[in-house]
């Protein structure tokens, strides 16, 4: 018999989880770089000269895609949740901010 994981977790959760994790993470990286060498820069040896900026936009959009099969597996995480929270989150951190203006701009 299959031992029951102790987080009551299927492989397929495991898995969107951790793809999640990995993503939030290279999105951390990125935006290292972009703090410590800028948007414009790229790495010296990339001989396509990808910029920090295109970068941060190819792991955010990597993100989303691993925030939608999240919320496509059902594991209780649902786009109308998401919105709330993006909503909440609107109202309240301006407050907090110095310089910026944050608005919700796209629907997805």
């Amino acid at each position: 018999m299959a031992e029951e994981n102790f987080n009551q977790l299927t492989p397929a959760q495991t898995e969107l989880l951790a793809l999640l994790a990995e993503e939030c993470g290279e999105v951390v990286q990125i935006v290292g770089k972009i703090l410590r060498h800028g948007l414009k820069s790229h790495h010296p040896k990339d001989e396509d000269e990808t910029t920090n900026a295109e970068l941060l936009a190819k792991e955010i959009g990597d993100l989303l895609i691993a925030a939608d099969a999240v919320v496509a597996a059902q594991m209780g995480v649902t786009r109308d949740n998401i919105t709330k929270a993006e909503e909440r989150k609107v109202r309240s951190i301006q407050q907090y901010l110095h310089h910026a203006t944050i608005r919700q701009t796209w629907n997805r």
